[in-house]
């Protein structure tokens, strides 16, 4: 006499008669599919950041040349950290093709900000829940093993991942003329996991550069390659 403990509607799903140790090969196939799916799905995406830049400016034309100095506010004159943020845009602006000077054309001075948030995310995914069964009966025992192929129920997942919003902004302004007279700004903005603002400076100060100087008064999205060691070398 055989002795069935699984679910009463075994019979209305998959069913498989199996050995312990083919159970154990059957959900150990189960469960690496779909991670060997995502493996195979994320190896194929860019590892990239998006990047939100909006722009206004008065930019005089290729007569300017773009020789520059950095003019700091009252507040980040003895500031060591706006000193090492300093080098980090000296270093993007002289791949985008500016120079310092002692006697430049343009005052460049820049602010930034890390602000929290927290984002709420909604999945659906499938319930699968696996029926097990164990019998004793004839020559051998067996074990049950069932799962619905179809018509899976949904469950509805919601969970918040605290976030962090990196903003820069940059000025320009024209030396010569008088009064002075402010002729480019921009903001990037840029989302992820950290709130450190050392890493992700270099790139949202790419971003503001990328095709300098750019439409004025247009909001731009700017993806940008995190593999990237390195600022591209300017165009010329």
């Amino acid at each position: 006499m055989l002795l069935n403990r699984g679910p009463p509607n075994l019979a209305a799903a998959l069913s498989l008669r199996v050995n312990p140790m083919q159970l154990a090969s059957l959900v150990k196939r189960l469960i690496s599919a779909p991670v060997l799916v995502a493996v195979v799905a994320l190896s194929g995406c860019a590892h990239t950041l998006r990047h939100d830049v909006t722009v206004f400016h008065d930019w005089p034309g290729a007569g300017l040349a773009r020789t520059y100095r950095f003019e700091r506010k009252p507040d980040q004159q003895d500031s060591l950290k706006y000193s090492t943020y300093e080098r980090v845009i000296a270093d993007e602006l002289r791949a985008a093709g500016f120079v310092p000077s002692e006697n430049p054309n343009l005052a460049i001075s820049f602010d930034y900000v890390t602000k929290p948030r927290y984002v709420r995310y909604i999945d659906n995914g499938p319930m699968f829940t696996p029926y097990l069964g164990y019998g004793v009966g004839g020559r051998r025992s067996s074990f049950y093993f069932s799962a619905p192929l179809w018509g899976w129920p949904y469950h509805s997942y919601e969970y918040e991942l605290e976030r962090h919003q990196r903003v820069l902004s940059i000025e320009m302004s024209d030396l010569h003329a008088q009064p002075l007279k402010k002729i480019y700004e921009a903001t990037a903005t840029s989302s992820g996991a950290e709130p450190a603002m050392v890493a992700a400076l270099p790139l949202l100060m790419r971003a503001i550069l990328a095709d300098f100087p750019g439409r004025s008064g247009v909001a731009r999205q700017i993806d940008l390659d995190l593999d990237a060691q390195e600022a591209p070398a300017p165009a010329k």
